[in-house]
C-alpha cells in the first residue's frame, strides 16, 4: 500500500506515516475489526510517498492536530451538524463559482476565493515543472512503484488531492517516456481534482491521442466527500472512461453520494483533510476489500437470496436478521413500489403468492401494504402469518447495525415499467440513504441500473435474461460491476464466462458441491436461498466465503 499526499507542508515522513496509518486501519474497523487487527499485524506494507519537503522545502509540526485526529477516530460518525455544515449555501454558492470558472479556463484564476486561488498557486510550478520541480517529487513514488513491480507486488495506491495528480502522471511517465510497466491492482483517489477540466487540461498526454493514458491500473475507485471544493467535478469515470474503452483499465467508480468528511480543527469543519477521508467507511471498505482480495482462496463468495427463505418468508426482517446471525455479508432482496411510490421488499406485483390474498402491489398505499401479511403461505402455510412487508428504508436501518453487510438490491422490472425509470430509480436511492455506499443496485432493465451508476454514482449488476451475443455485446457497452445470470442459463460444457470488468454471481444454487465447482468457471458469487446450511459446509469441499 502506497500513500501519496496532497499538497502544502506536511511533517516528518515517520510522523506522518504514524497518523495517516492510524486513521487508515480505524476506518477498516469500522467496517470489518478482525480484519483491522490482521492489517495491523502487518503495518510494514504501507509506505508514504513523501515530496511535499521536496516542493516547499520544509516540514511542519502535526502537534496542534493530533488532538483533533483523536476526536476524528473516536466519533463514530458526521452529525447532522458536520452533514448541515457540509452542504450549507456558501459551499454551493463557492462550487457553482468553481464550476463556472472551470469550464472557462481562463477564469479560474480570478475566482475570488482564496482556496482556488491557493491552488492555481501552488499547482502552477508544479504544471510548468518550473526548474524541474515536476520531475523531482515524482521519483519518490516512481521508485516505490518499480521496486513494487519488480517483486511483483500487488499495490493498493491511495493518492489524496493533489497527490491523485502526481500519481497518475507517474504512471503516465513510466508508461509512455521510460516504457516500464506498472502494476497498480487498485488506484484509490480521495477528495482528487481529477474530474477538473483545468487539472486534466495539464495532466502529462493531455490530448495525445492514443499515448492520453497511463496503462497498469487494473481498477481506479474514486471517493469525493459532500463539500469538498477540491474534488469539484465528483465523477472521474465520465472522464476518463476512454480508459475502459481502450482496454487500460477494467473499471472506474465513483463515490460521491452522501460521503462525509467529519475532521475538525480550530478553524472548524474541514471537509477536504485526508484524515478524515481516511476514517470514513466508505474508504475503510474499499481497502478491506481490496486486503481480502489478496487473502482469499479461490472458493464462492456466499449471497444470500431473498434472506434465508429456506427456513424464514423471503424478503423480510426475520429472514435478513437470521441470515446476518449464521454470518452472512451479502444479501440480495427484490424492491417493487407501492402505488404511492413507497419502496418496499416484494417480489412480485401480485400479492397472492406472499400474502395469501387477490390484489397488485400497484393498486396499494403504503398504509395498505403495510396491512398485507409477508407469509408465503405456499411454503410455510400459516406459521408466519402477520409477518410485516418490510420497507426500503427499514431495510436501510437494518444494515447499519450489520457495518460488515452488503447488499445487491434488485429494482424490479415491474415497477420500471409501471412508474418510469428515473422516478423509480430516485425514489429507491433515496430510500437507501446512508447505506448506498454498501449496495449494488441490480436489475434485469439495463436502462436502470445505467441511470442509477450515470447519475447516483451507484455500484451496478446486470441481471441477464438471455444467454446470446447480444447479450455479452450489451454487457460490454455497460460495464457493470456484477453480471448475473441464472445457473440454467449457463450452456452445458462452458468452462468459463464473458471476460470483461465485471463480477459473476450465478443464483440460485441449493447444494454445496455444485456451489463449490463455480468458481473454477469463473463465477465468484453464489446465490443461495440455504445460506446456514451452506456456511456450515464441510471443509472437505474447501468451505465458503460469506
Amino acid at each position: 500500500m502506497i500513500y501519496v499526499p496532497g499538497k502544502n507542508l506536511k511533517p516528518e515522513p515517520a510522523v506522518h506515516r504514524k497518523h495517516l496509518l492510524r486513521c487508515m486501519l480505524n476506518g477498516v474497523r469500522r467496517v470489518d475489526a478482525g480484519l483491522a487487527d490482521e492489517m495491523q499485524r502487518e503495518t510494514d506494507s504501507f509506505t508514504v510517498a513523501a515530496w511535499n519537503h521536496l516542493y516547499y522545502g520544509a516540514h511542519t509540526s502535526l502537534d496542534a492536530d493530533i488532538p483533533w485526529i483523536d476526536q476524528l477516530i473516536a466519533k463514530n460518525a458526521a452529525n447532522d451538524e458536520d452533514m448541515e455544515q457540509a452542504r450549507a449555501w456558501h459551499r454551493v454558492a463557492t462550487q457553482i463559482m468553481y464550476e463556472i470558472g472551470d469550464r472557462f479556463h481562463g477564469l479560474i484564476k480570478w475566482i475570488p476565493d482564496e482556496r482556488v486561488k491557493a491552488m492555481v498557486r501552488d499547482s502552477e510550478p508544479y504544471f510548468s515543472n518550473q526548474n524541474g520541480i515536476a520531475n523531482r517529487i515524482r521519483e519518490p513514488l516512481k521508485e516505490l512503484i518499480c521496486d513494487a513491480t519488480d517483486a511483483g507486488e500487488r499495490v493498493l495506491l491511495i493518492a489524496h488531492s493533489m497527490g491523485s495528480v502526481i500519481a497518475y502522471d507517474v504512471m503516465w511517465q513510466l508508461t509512455h517516456i521510460d516504457g516500464l510497466h506498472c502494476n497498480i491492482d487498485l488506484f484509490l483517489t480521495i477528495g482528487s481534482p481529477m474530474g477538473m477540466r483545468y487539472v486534466q487540461k495539464h495532466l502529462l498526454g493531455s490530448g495525445e491521442g492514443s499515448k492520453s493514458y497511463p496503462s497498469g491500473i487494473r481498477r481506479w475507485e474514486n471517493v469525493s466527500a459532500e463539500g469538498d471544493l477540491i474534488s469539484l467535478d465528483k465523477m472521474v469515470r465520465s472522464d476518463f472512461g476512454q480508459m475502459m474503452d481502450d482496454g487500460l483499465i477494467e473499471t472506474i467508480h465513483d463515490h460521491c453520494g452522501r460521503v462525509f468528511n467529519w475532521f475538525r480543527n480550530d478553524d472548524g469543519l474541514n471537509v477536504h483533510r485526508s484524515y478524515g477521508y481516511l476514517v470514513n467507511p466508505v474508504v475503510g471498505r474499499i481497502v478491506a476489500d481490496w486486503w481480502r482480495d489478496d487473502m482469499r482462496s479461490p472458493v464462492p463468495i456466499l449471497v444470500a437470496h431473498r434472506g434465508y427463505p429456506s427456513m424464514y418468508p423471503e424478503n423480510t426482517l426475520i429472514g435478513f436478521n437470521k441470515a446476518l446471525e449464521t454470518g452472512a455479508e451479502f444479501l440480495e432482496l427484490d424492491v417493487q413500489l407501492s402505488k404511492d411510490m413507497v419502496p418496499v421488499l416484494y417480489h412480485d406485483v401480485d400479492t397472492r403468492r406472499i400474502s395469501g390474498v387477490e390484489g397488485s402491489l400497484f393498486d396499494l398505499m403504503l398504509s395498505g401494504v403495510k396491512e398485507l401479511s409477508a407469509h408465503v403461505p405456499s411454503n410455510f402455510g400459516e406459521a408466519f402469518y402477520g409477518n410485516p412487508v418490510m420497507t426500503l428504508s427499514e431495510f436501510s436501518e437494518l444494515l447499519k447495525d450489520w457495518p460488515r453487510a452488503q447488499a445487491f438490491v434488485e429494482i424490479k422490472a415491474d415497477s420500471v415499467d409501471h412508474f418510469g425509470l428515473e422516478a423509480t430509480v430516485d425514489v429507491v436511492i433515496g430510500a437507501l440513504g446512508g447505506i448506498i455506499d454498501r449496495c449494488i443496485v441490480i436489475s434485469f432493465h439495463d436502462g436502470c441500473i445505467e441511470y442509477a451508476r450515470e447519475k447516483h454514482g451507484a455500484r451496478i449488476g446486470w441481471v441477464l435474461s438471455k444467454w446470446n451475443r447480444w447479450s455479452e455485446r450489451r454487457a460490454k457497452e455497460l460495464k457493470p460491476d456484477f453480471l448475473f445470470v441464472n445457473k440454467r442459463l449457463l450452456p452445458d460444457g462452458v468452462c468459463a464466462v464473458w471476460s470483461g470488468p465485471w463480477r459473476w454471481a450465478v443464483y440460485v444454487v441449493g447444494e454445496a458441491a455444485e456451489a463449490a465447482a463455480f468458481p473454477a468457471r469463473g463465477v465468484s458469487y453464489v446465490e443461495t436461498d440455504h445460506i446456514a446450511e451452506m456456511l456450515a459446509a464441510d471443509n472437505t469441499i474447501n468451505g465458503f466465503h460469506s
